[in-house]
């Protein structure tokens, strides 16, 4: 019993050095999609190093720094390293002060980061109406929010204050603080995997049981996390005792003042489409290489193609495209093509769910535009794009839908000579081609290779 209590000890203990993911949350958005491949290399390489030096460490501290003093080196375990390393006086000054500057190297960005993510929590509750507005005033003259500022800085005051300065203090709180996030981010997590299948990125360990995937290992993961939690309380660590009890007061507090959902705070894309702002473009920003693989999209739930398309395309660009219709005057809903309509939103978050689950870069594009067809066909064109790749039509047959391409064509002007392979997806998953020729359509697909020339 004494040993399974020690052992759920050691892993609240490890918590500060588990986090809770934020570091990757921040890293995602400065890489290039898809995102999800970098990401779980990045959380690799993050975990083995943290392994390493943690685990490798602790074996060398222990072996070095003699068992009377360790207690005095409890909070700065690399100066007792330094201190205690083999070689003369003047390489313990050395060490200790490369462990100096380290310490101000790491700790200051890691500071200012925790600082910046406090500041954005109390943004957001001030936007959403959870705390004060007047919160999120800006400076008249600096144009900062001060007030988020001064209140981010005083609780990380006041925390130092009532610690003493204590680093096993602090560090005891951090972990806890961390291991309810990361607990609350699983249990989401697990439940949106239920509401939203078809994420980019499962937690690995998933079993079937009466043919259902379960995730065993985020399960796993929940119930450790709660199990610590609920030991390192039961022993009465002041550290974790204080924090839960912030913890519990800030959600009695904030609870209660949450506004009732609106329309917008419902709709999901709100949040999630910030990333993918950026990458949205109109067709003369848009710079790819001849030959590449054009999808046209218009249905969120219909992207069979689209898939089709990115595994096809080996090292050529994919570009996505959706036509925004025009009246006959040209107006249009935005007047900037590169901000995507709420729909579009949806559109293309599906869109790049599906890039980042096959681990494929793709360009988003919107072309406003009276006509479907004419647009996908000047897109191709402008583009210079290779295959078209279009999903199975509800309303229209294969024929139809051919024809109205066909039409399209015959009727665009066309520089020089381009070859454009169709490529219609079915639903059953066959796939029929049709060439895009200088000749009337012919719709009737060649036997035994559904190819035809169009």
């Amino acid at each position: 019993m004494n040993s399974a209590l020690l052992m759920l000890l050691g892993c609240g203990a490890v918590l500060p050095v588990l986090g809770s993911g934020d570091v990757l949350l921040r890293t995602a958005g400065e890489l290039a999609p898809p995102r999800v491949g970098a990401l779980r290399r990045t959380a690799a390489v993050v975990v083995l190093f943290t392994l390493i030096i943690t685990a490798f460490g602790t074996f060398v501290y222990t072996a070095l720094v003699p068992a009377p003093e360790r207690a005095t080196f409890a909070a700065i375990p690399l100066a007792g390293l330094a201190t205690h390393a083999i070689g003369g006086a003047w390489v313990h000054t050395i060490l200790t002060l490369l462990v100096a500057a380290a310490a101000v190297l790491i700790l200051t960005p890691a500071v200012q980061a925790a600082l910046l993510d406090a500041e954005g929590i109390l943004q957001r509750l001030s936007f959403e109406g959870v705390v004060s507005a007047g919160l999120s005033e800006l400076h008249r003259h600096f144009g900062t929010p001060f007030r988020v500022i001064d209140v981010t800085t005083a609780g990380a005051s006041t925390a130092i204050l009532a610690s003493g300065g204590r680093v096993p203090w602090l560090a005891t709180a951090y972990g806890f603080a961390a291991g309810v996030t990361l607990l609350l981010k699983t249990a989401a997590a697990l439940r949106l995997r239920r509401t939203r299948p078809g994420a980019p990125y499962q937690a690995p360990f998933n079993i079937r049981i009466g043919g259902r995937p379960r995730a065993f290992g985020a399960i796993v993961l929940c119930a450790l996390l709660a199990v610590t939690m609920a030991t390192t309380i039961g022993v009465g660590t002041p550290a974790a005792v204080v924090t839960a009890f912030a913890i519990a007061v800030l959600l009695f507090v904030l609870r209660p003042a949450r506004p009732q959902p609106t329309a917008a705070s419902d709709d999901p894309t709100a949040d999630t489409f910030d990333v993918l702002r950026a990458s949205v473009t109109t067709t003369g920003q848009l710079s790819v290489q001849p030959g590449g693989l054009l999808v046209p999209v218009r249905n969120p739930p219909a992207l069979d193609h689209l898939t089709a398309a990115v595994r096809a395309a080996g090292t050529r660009d994919v570009v996505v495209m959706t036509v925004r219709m025009t009246d006959v005057e040209g107006n249009e809903s935005t007047a900037d093509p590169s901000v995507p309509t709420p729909y579009e939103q949806r559109l293309f978050l599906e869109v790049t769910t599906i890039a980042e689950r096959l681990e494929r870069p793709v360009h988003l594009l919107i072309v406003p535009s009276r006509s479907v067809v004419d647009a996908i066909v000047a897109t191709v064109l402008q583009l210079r794009s290779s295959e078209i790749f279009v999903g199975e039509s509800a309303t229209l047959s294969v024929a139809d839908q051919t024809r109205m391409i066909g039409d399209a064509w015959e009727r665009a002007d066309k520089p020089e000579p381009h070859d454009v392979r169709v490529v219609i997806t079915h639903r059953s998953g066959r796939s029929d081609i049709y060439h895009l020729g200088a000749h009337p359509p012919s719709l009737t697909p060649a036997a035994g290779t559904g190819a035809a020339v169009v």
